[in-house]
C-alpha cells in the first residue's frame, strides 16, 4: 500500500472493492500525528479556560470542551454521573470508546483538572492533548483491542487531606463490570516537559503492560526510565484493584503545580514521542505492523 504523506487525505479508491478489508500501516498513522493540534488544545485548556480546580466552573468548561472535541472527531462522548468531592462539590469523568477486534478494553486516561494556582498546561493539559490526539488518529481504524479514552476529573488533592484526590479514577475503578473487561490501563500525566520518559507503576499488579510499553520506548530509542513506585497519578486506583497499569510521564518539571505551568514551555517533540509510543504500543501489541480500516469508505485527513 502506498505511503500516506503528511497533510494528505487517505481514502478508498472509487474502484476499490468495498467488500475487501483495507489496511493502513502503523507507520502511516504515526505520520498523521498533529503536534500543532495538541498544542492548540493545551493552550485552550490553560489559557482560555485557565485554572481548573476540581468541581469548579472551569473544570466543567474543560469537561464540555473535551466532550465536544471527541464529538467533532466522530465519537459518542459520554459523561459520568456526578462524583461527590469532600468539599461538597462534584466532578465528572468524560469518555469515548473505539470498538476493537477484541472486546477486552485498553483504557487510556488523563486527568483534566489542575491544582490552583496552576493553569495546568503541563499538568495535565499535555496528557489530555495526547489522549485526544490518540482518539483522533485512531478513529477510522479497528484496533486489536477495544480502546476507551477516559478524561478523569478531580485528580489533584482538593484540600489539606492527603487522601482527597484521584476522585475520578477511584470512582471508575470501582466498576467491577468494567474491570472484568480491562486488558490494561495507562495514565498519561505530564508529558510535555522533561528529559526522561518514565514508564512506571507501583509493581502492585501484573507488570506486563508497563514492561511492554517500556520495550516499545526502548526500541524507538527514547530516553526511557523505570523503577520508581509512586501512586501519584490515576493508575493508582486501578493497580490496587489488580489491573495491569502503566504511568507514562516526562520528568522533571520544576513548574509543577505553579502559576508558571504555562503552555509556552511545552515541547511539541515530547508530545509527538508520547503519542507515537502509545500508538505503537496499542496497535502493535500482537506484533502487527498494520491495522484494518473501518468500512466508512473515507479515512480522516492527516
Amino acid at each position: 500500500m502506498a505511503t500516506v504523506a503528511e497533510g494528505e487525505i487517505f481514502s478508498l479508491s472509487p474502484d476499490s472493492d468495498a467488500s475487501e478489508p483495507v489496511f493502513i500501516t502503523i507507520d502511516e498513522l504515526v505520520l498523521g500525528i498533529d503536534t500543532q493540534l495538541m498544542l492548540d488544545n493545551i493552550y485552550y485548556l490553560s489559557d482560555d479556560i485557565g485554572i481548573r480546580a476540581a468541581g469548579s466552573e472551569n473544570e466543567i468548561l474543560a469537561q464540555n470542551y473535551i466532550a465536544s472535541t471527541l464529538e467533532s472527531y466522530g465519537y459518542l462522548a459520554q459523561v459520568s454521573e456526578p462524583i461527590p468531592l469532600h468539599n461538597g462539590l462534584t466532578s465528572r469523568n468524560v469518555w469515548a470508546e473505539l470498538p476493537g477486534v477484541n472486546a477486552e478494553i485498553i483504557l487510556i486516561g488523563a486527568h483534566y483538572d489542575s491544582k490552583p494556582p496552576s493553569p495546568g498546561a503541563s499538568d495535565n493539559g499535555t496528557g489530555v492533548a495526547v489522549v485526544l490526539e490518540l482518539a483522533r488518529t485512531m478513529v477510522e481504524i479497528v484496533p486489536p483491542y477495544t480502546i476507551r479514552f477516559v478524561f478523569f476529573g478531580a485528580e489533584e488533592i482538593i484540600d489539606g487531606n492527603s487522601d482527597h484526590h484521584h476522585y475520578g479514577s477511584r470512582f471508575l475503578a470501582e466498576d467491577a463490570e468494567l474491570r472484568e473487561r480491562l486488558h490494561s490501563m495507562t495514565s498519561v500525566d505530564m508529558v510535555g516537559v522533561g528529559t526522561a520518559l518514565w514508564i512506571d507503576n507501583m509493581r502492585f499488579a501484573d507488570d506486563g503492560w508497563r514492561s511492554h510499553l517500556y520495550s516499545v520506548g526502548s526500541e524507538l530509542g527514547y530516553p526511557v526510565m523505570t523503577g520508581e513506585t509512586r501512586s501519584w497519578s490515576d493508575h493508582e486506583a486501578f493497580e490496587f484493584k489488580g489491573v495491569p497499569v502503566a504511568w507514562v510521564h516526562w520528568r522533571y518539571d520544576s513548574n509543577y503545580h505553579q502559576a508558571t505551568d504555562t503552555p509556552d514551555r511545552i515541547d511539541p517533540g515530547l508530545l509527538a514521542m508520547t503519542t507515537e509510543l502509545m500508538l505503537r504500543g496499542i496497535l502493535g501489541i500482537d506484533g502487527d505492523t498494520s491495522v484494518q480500516c473501518t468500512d466508512s469508505g473515507n479515512l480522516f485527513a492527516f
